[in-house]
């Protein structure tokens, strides 16, 4: 069961780290994000498997991008989560269902959107949904206290708290404060029996609202109230204190700590540079040509923020910034923008959503032919021996060659524990984008563990736009330890962790070592195709490094010493792109021109020239007349006689 451990360990854990806002906090702290989930009810793995997942998913995390779902932790264990007290926007709904702990420290949590709301048994949707929190038949473990003093807004949604035995404090908070006039709010308790609660301390009654609450027991636990009666009249929305002049921007939600619309909590609409706004400043664009007309307050959205430059992970579509194409587009570069622009394409690479743990015989087939990857891929040693518990059958390490159409990975990539006949990673050798938009641990990339690996042969990898990169404890793997991806990576912040492979004296005296036409960059494995950087030149159609384009027939010389195909009527090499361009022609030479055949009423002459075709002489012409036409011919002749 080592594998598993390790499965474990690694695989399940998915990290927090994928992408940075910047919220408009008082403090203007730089968010860190989060992606959450969307599978509802559903669970795999089991309780121990899925709080380490809940853990490296939202350890440091402010910002949950989707819904935050914690469910069925249920072991006998008291479940720490701490983990969750950094947490201060969910864009979703909060769904928290059969956690066996005595509290949930959403500490920081001040706004609930419910972009997303969860439907309930009964039809219903909420976005605050806490259900069932304690273990049946046990008169001790259970939920005591949902603990968000910091919660003042409930964007879109109802509240459910439904039958936690021993769930304390709800019946006191003022939900009016929280919630919309429109949404509702149901605490359902179990039929049988509720929990004796203390009541809230005195410190938490509020002497302009002569109210008392709060969501446990201690004077850190009394709800904030900053709306309602708790503002002035005067105020339409939020405020930071009781008098005229203190009421938040109309653009702020969750509250503020001052009146301006850089006081606020988060914004209701959009952040541009820390000023909450209604809309980002427009661009007046032309979106056939995607041109754009210089100003300074020119902005794209992404998210709820606005921006001067899409992020390297995503693409721009018109005046928004995605991180996948709509259907009928795909991702171009173009030379007139730094990012990527998403184009009208006939013929569409294939893009599959594979959010699998990892691969194996059960799923592989859902990445054939795939060019695009949206998730992440995962191969580790239940891929190949098969898993009891995903009731998976072993698999044929030669299946992986499915995997050779994939050119872009939106999330992370993770390698372990492959059989011994693995020596490579060629299946994948046509890899050039891992965006990192989700990461594990912090890594975009992660081989480990691999004792047949001897090279990794990921040639075709251009870019690392997010995560950092992990090559560790491969016992036979060289060339590793030469590498420096500082160029595929976009951030200065990225970092490589290379160490405990195979020594690199050894791999030196075996002959393990990048060709000589390797720059300093190093190699992927110990053939001239195999280098990151070359030192003289590389050829476009195979990657192979060459010490000069004349050494390689049928290319010329393009830009950033590349040796570039020659047009396909060229023969016996040209001097650039053009079929105007060839030394000599495969077919057929038209004025200047290589062309495959000759036009209309031309033919092709002893020296593969197009000439146009000899009319010949009058005598001969009269020889070819057809019967008919003589016949047609003499009867004229007679009738001009007569």
């Amino acid at each position: 069961m080592k594998y598993c451990c390790r499965f474990i360990a690694l695989i399940v854990f998915l990290s927090a780290s994928t992408f940075i806002l910047l919220e408009a906090t008082p403090s203007r702290v730089t968010e860190r994000v989060c992606l959450g989930t969307d599978n509802g009810m559903s669970i795999s793995g089991d309780s121990a498997i899925r709080y380490s997942r809940y853990k490296n998913r939202y350890s440091n995390c402010t910002y949950v991008d989707g819904n935050l779902e914690l469910k069925f932790l249920d072991g006998d264990q008291d479940y720490d989560l701490n983990f969750l007290k950094d947490i201060r926007i969910v864009t979703g709904y909060v769904l928290i269902v059969s956690i066996y702990a005595r509290y949930i420290p959403l500490h920081s949590l001040q706004i609930i959107r419910g972009s997303d709301n969860f439907e309930w048994t009964d039809g219903s949707f909420c976005s605050l949904c806490v259900i069932m929190n304690h273990k049946p038949n046990d008169s001790d473990i259970g939920l005591r206290e949902l603990q968000m003093p910091a919660l003042t807004e409930i964007s879109n949604g109802n509240v459910v708290i439904y039958k936690n035995n021993f769930l304390c404090f709800i019946d006191t908070i003022a939900w009016t404060l929280i919630v919309p006039r429109t949404s509702q709010v149901a605490v359902v308790y179990h039929e049988t029996e509720k929990a004796k609660c203390y009541g809230c301390i005195h410190g938490c009654h509020k002497l302009r609202t002569d109210t008392i609450s709060c969501w446990g027991l201690g004077i850190d636990m009394c709800q904030t109230q900053n709306n309602g009666s708790a503002c002035s009249s005067s105020c339409a929305y939020r405020c930071f204190g009781p008098t005229s002049s203190q009421c938040c921007h109309s653009e702020c939600a969750g509250g503020c700590t001052g009146p301006t619309n850089r006081d606020c909590y988060a914004c209701r609409h959009m952040n541009d540079d820390g000023a909450c706004v209604e809309n980002c400043p427009s661009i007046r664009s032309n979106r056939k040509r995607m041109r754009i007309h210089s100003g300074d307050q020119n902005k794209l959205t992404f998210q709820d923020i606005c921006l001067r430059e899409c992020p390297a992970y995503t693409s721009r579509y018109g005046d928004t910034c995605v991180l996948s194409c709509p259907e009928g587009t795909s991702s171009v570069k173009t030379d007139q923008y730094s990012t990527n622009i998403c184009e009208p394409c006939k013929k569409c690479p294939k893009e599959c959503v594979f959010e699998e743990d990892f691969v194996h015989a059960g799923n592989i087939d859902m990445l054939k032919d795939c060019v695009v990857v949206r998730g992440h891929i995962a191969i580790v040693e239940a891929t190949f021996k098969g898993d009891r518990y995903y009731n998976v059958p072993p698999m044929s390490p030669s299946k992986l060659d499915i995997l050779m159409s994939i050119e872009e990975i939106t999330h992370f990539l993770y390698i372990s524990d492959t059989v011994p006949t693995i020596t490579s990673l060629r299946m994948l050798r046509n890899l050039k984008i891992i965006n990192g938009q989700k990461t594990l641990n912090g890594y975009a990339l992660a081989v480990v563990f691999c004792k047949g690996l001897q090279s990794l042969n990921l040639n075709s990898l251009r870019h690392i736009y997010q995560g950092n990169v992990m090559i560790r404890k491969n016992p036979n793997l060289c060339y590793a330890n030469t590498m420096n991806m500082s160029h595929i990576f976009s951030t200065s912040t990225q970092k490589t962790v290379i160490v405990d492979n195979k020594d690199r004296i050894a791999c030196l005296n075996t002959g393990q070592v990048c060709d000589y036409q390797c720059k300093v960059f190093g190699c992927w494995g110990p053939d001239a195709e195999d280098c990151i950087d070359c030192i003289n030149y590389r050829v476009e159609r195979t990657g192979k490094c060459v010490p000069s384009c004349w050494n390689v027939t049928m290319v010329y010389e393009g830009e950033q010493n590349t040796c570039k195909s020659c047009h396909e009527e060229c023969s016996g090499g040209c001097s650039g792109p053009g079929a105007n361009q060839c030394h000599s022609c495969l077919n057929v030479k038209f004025k200047s021109s290589c062309i495959k055949k000759c036009p209309r009423k031309m033919i092709r002459n002893s020296k593969g020239i197009c000439k146009s075709k000899k009319r010949g002489s009058r005598k001969d012409r009269k020889r070819k007349l057809s019967p008919r036409k003589k016949k047609k011919r003499t009867s004229k002749k007679i009738h001009r006689l007569h």
